[in-house]
């Protein structure tokens, strides 16, 4: 399972870039299953993406509340 989610920081957060995501400020949120496809992952895993990668990458806009899964 690979689900990506319109959050809403309840506290501070880092971006992979090193931008940081404060609190009220909207994040993607991106969850994936142990064992999900070539990723190799053995446990669960999760990130927070700030908006402006979200762009850069072609994630956003994402209405607010969406659930993308893959």
């Amino acid at each position: 399972m690979n689900r990506t989610t319109l959050r809403t920081s309840a506290r501070h957060r880092r971006c992979a870039c090193g931008t940081h995501i404060f609190v009220g400020d909207q994040y993607l949120e991106h969850v994936i299953s142990p064992d999900h496809e070539d990723i190799g992952n053995s446990t669960w895993w999760r990130s927070a993406e700030c908006r402006a990668c979200a762009v850069r990458y072609g994630r956003w806009p994402v209405d607010n509340g969406a659930v993308m899964q893959r």
